[in-house]
């Protein structure tokens, strides 16, 4: 194929298929695969991000990322951990891009059900206190046990309110 999926398929650096894991399903059973996110669009500035770049970094290259991992954990029979996503900061500012970034990467995370840490901000200030500006977008409900199919997870950040749906 080409464009970006199929360089990536080819074997770039920044190869994210589990092909090499094929095999025997004993063998991958139990395994996780940790996956990073990030949009190369993304400079390190807070600057807001266009709606083109917002469209492209998490509607068409997130979204895709997301649902490739998704396909490989169904094929491998592994699960899946976001460990690294965005190279965003949130600081409170609705249209910052790093807010922005986080905040999409994370509702996204959600309707995948897919599970993530963050690792890449201290979220205490010099005086040693939260930096609530930056922990809020962080703080979200989540179910720990479904007893059936889940089917839909949103979390709304400023009115802290989840909505889980699954079926018996």
């Amino acid at each position: 194929s080409s464009g970006i999926n199929g360089r990536v398929r080819a074997g770039k650096p920044w190869e994210r298929d589990s092909s090499r894991y094929r095999g025997d399903r004993n063998t991958v059973t139990g395994s996780a695969l940790s996956y990073h996110l990030y949009c190369w669009l993304k400079d390190g500035d807070h600057d807001p991000l266009t709606p083109l770049q917002r469209l492209y970094c998490t509607y068409l290259q997130a979204a895709d990322i997301m649902a490739t991992a998704q396909r490989d954990f169904r094929r491998t029979g592994g699960g899946g951990f976001l460990t690294e996503f965005g190279g965003c900061q949130p600081d409170g500012d609705d249209k910052s891009s790093d807010t922005v970034i986080c905040e999409d990467l994370m509702n996204l995370a959600d309707e995948h059900f897919a599970s993530w840490t963050y690792w890449d901000k201290d979220f205490f200030g010099p005086d040693g206190n939260v930096e609530w500006d930056i922990v809020t977008p962080f703080i979200r409900a989540y179910p720990r046990a479904t007893a059936g199919t889940p089917v839909k997870l949103t979390f709304d950040v400023k009115t802290a309110t989840m909505d889980f749906r699954f079926f018996c």
